[in-house]
């Protein structure tokens, strides 16, 4: 893109959240709806698709997963917290809590009596941070 474009789609929407990727981008809306746009090679956008040659341009809204609270890009994965500690991730070559493309992390913290405190993608890694009663822990 040589020059910068104005994204109409968000007209309408309260934005709470900006994250920026590599060559993609998340929105966390007031109403905790999730969109990610941009680059999509590792299915880091999230909508079971990898595409080589174009971004995705339309913000995809991920309908399917539960409100959404937090979240963050890496390079090329994106993890999303939900209201109900729930941790998504998208993408990722490197096996970032994820398989090439898979819309729920492994990890089911309810199970494991977590409180997931928050999530952060890095370039290349993924880290969760999550609290008992006790004490924090990572993951």
């Amino acid at each position: 893109i040589k020059e910068p474009i104005i994204n109409t789609f968000f007209n309408d929407k309260v934005i709470d959240l900006v994250k920026c990727g590599d060559s993609h981008s998340l929105c966390i809306t007031k109403d905790h709806s999730a969109y990610l746009f941009g680059k999509n090679i590792c299915g880091q956008i999230g909508d079971n698709q990898v595409s080589f040659n174009d971004h995705v341009y339309q913000p995809y809204l991920h309908t399917n997963l539960r409100p959404i609270v937090y979240g963050d890009v890496g390079i090329d994965h994106s993890i999303l917290l939900s209201a109900d500690n729930r941790v998504y991730v998208f993408g990722g070559t490197f096996n970032q809590c994820s398989s090439f493309i898979q819309n729920e992390c492994g990890i089911n913290l309810d199970e494991m009596e977590y409180r997931v405190v928050t999530v952060i993608a890095g370039s290349w890694n993924t880290l969760i941070i999550c609290q008992t009663n006790l004490n924090h822990q990572l993951l």
